[in-house]
């Protein structure tokens, strides 16, 4: 089955990822004007540690959504590694379809339980040790405690969205988004304005997950229903459960080949994303661990819609992929390249002229240095632009770059820590983030992908150029 993307899933994409990554910035000037610094900077421990445990699924959300979308174009076999299109037939294999879902909804179980154990034991621990300063440090407790309930329903109904997108039903999946970030910026603002704080902002954050997962299971047990209804028969099959689990072993076994790889390496870009803001916050204080995590945050919110488009095109990436459209394919990727990084430079660069300004206005508590803004604009964008370009491997179901992230992951990390012993400011530890990733994974993954394409830079940002002027012509056209 061909997958299509159309005006309205781009629109939707970007509406569903502004309020999916700038959520916490809308209710930012809330947070600034109404918490202490040390509580922001407690926050921003508390997210690190959530995105910490979201890893622990090991690479299934993204397997999830491309295996899907294997099947969904009529695969009816999983591979350990790349893809072969003598498996894929004209209709979709419902029933295969189906027993993937199965497969992956047991697995977000039992990672869910290891995540709410992770965060029960260690993660509270933890932000008790950070907040023995905090004059109301039985309210950061209960914050926490819902956070990390919050955390398990989230990662446990998780292949539901992910499910979604690997159909290509991409509007639904953003209209969810919009719909559930909206209810947890009014449930925050509502809530802070009442006086809890922290209390509520993990609340909200727990309404907002378990709309998520309502909206997006009705949705996937439509587009599966109808799907059925064009072949009845299998729509009457009962599988047993006894060969529903022997076959999710099967499909497990597949799928872990790859899995396992995608989760070390979504553990090595939590390492050198994120594990810095919990060393600041251990050795250089919360104080200094708020405008770092306020300049992460603000840079990685524009990263992050920088990179709509890729997402919302990747269901359609898979698709022309696996068909063998391979013209197709390198025209849609050089289209999302040249957005993403027109978007991101030219995000970090008006952000950085009015930030002083703007936080002035918003009466906040924390301050930006622009200088530390800046520079981690530089090497963030460098370091996404290089994930961009692995994502080509990663739809090829060739997770060939493992070997580089965890080599480069293991000397920032290493690297940041003995610096922060002894006694380096935050500044030296960006720079050692900067120096390991522009040594090699900045410039070789673009380079190998571009190659095997069949184009470079040059060619990429001209096609890339064309072809997003027809893409707003077309947006344009409503």
């Amino acid at each position: 089955m061909e997958i299509k993307v159309g005006k309205r899933d781009i629109i939707w994409s970007y509406l569903g990822s502004f309020f999916q990554y700038c959520t916490s910035l809308i209710i930012l000037p809330l947070i600034l004007s109404n918490i202490l610094e040390e509580e922001l900077g407690l926050w921003y421990s508390f997210a690190s540690i959530g995105t910490l445990v979201t890893y622990l699924d090991f690479g299934f959300s993204t397997t999830l959504v491309r295996n899907i979308t294997y099947a969904w174009s009529g695969a009816n076999k999983i591979r350990k590694q790349g893809f072969d299109t003598t498996d894929v037939k004209k209709d979709v294999n419902v029933t295969f379809v189906k027993q993937i879902l199965f497969t992956c909804r047991m697995v977000c179980l039992v990672v869910a339980l290891i995540a709410l154990m992770v965060m029960a034991t260690a993660g509270t621990v933890y932000v008790a040790y950070i907040s023995r300063g905090l004059m109301n440090k039985g309210g950061a407790m209960l914050a926490w405690g819902i956070y990390a309930v919050a955390m398990f329903l989230n990662i446990y109904y998780n292949y539901c969205a992910n499910a979604l997108r690997g159909i290509g039903l991409i509007s639904q999946y953003q209209k969810i988004l919009v719909v559930s970030r909206i209810a947890q910026i009014a449930l925050s603002y509502l809530g802070i304005k009442i006086g809890y704080g922290l209390i509520a902002l993990s609340a909200a954050y727990l309404v907002s997950g378990f709309m998520i997962r309502v909206f997006s299971k009705y949705y996937l047990d439509r587009a599966v229903k109808e799907v059925e209804e064009q072949c009845p028969k299998l729509a009457n099959e009962k599988t047993p459960l006894r060969d529903k689990i022997l076959g999710s072993v099967e499909i497990f076994k597949d799928i872990w080949f790859n899995a396992k790889r995608s989760g070390i390496i979504s553990l090595c870009s939590y390492a050198t994303n994120q594990s810095l803001t919990l060393i600041c916050s251990a050795y250089l204080g919360v104080g200094e661990t708020a405008a770092y995590g306020l300049s992460l945050q603000i840079v990685t919110a524009i990263m992050n819609v920088a990179g709509v488009l890729m997402a919302a095109y990747q269901p359609k990436l898979i698709n022309s992929m696996v068909l063998g459209k391979n013209d197709e394919y390198r025209k849609m990727f050089s289209m999302c390249m040249f957005v993403f990084s027109s978007v991101a430079l030219g995000g970090i660069t008006a952000f950085s002229l009015v930030s002083k300004e703007l936080l002035t206005l918003l009466g906040s508590n924390t301050s930006l240095p622009i200088g530390m803004f800046c520079f981690m604009g530089l090497y963030m964008y460098l370091e996404h632009n290089h994930g961009q370009y692995t994502s080509y491997f990663t739809m090829r179901n060739e997770i060939i770059y493992l070997k580089a992230y965890v080599i480069s992951s293991l000397c920032i990390v290493l690297g940041s820590w003995i610096l922060a012993v002894c006694g380096m400011n935050i500044y030296v530890l960006m720079l050692v983030h900067f120096v390991v990733q522009i040594c090699f994974n900045n410039w070789y993954w673009p380079h190998r992908a571009m190659k095997l394409m069949n184009t470079n830079v040059i060619k990429t940002a001209q096609e890339g150029a064309v072809e997003t002027w027809g893409l707003l012509k077309k947006l344009l056209r409503i």
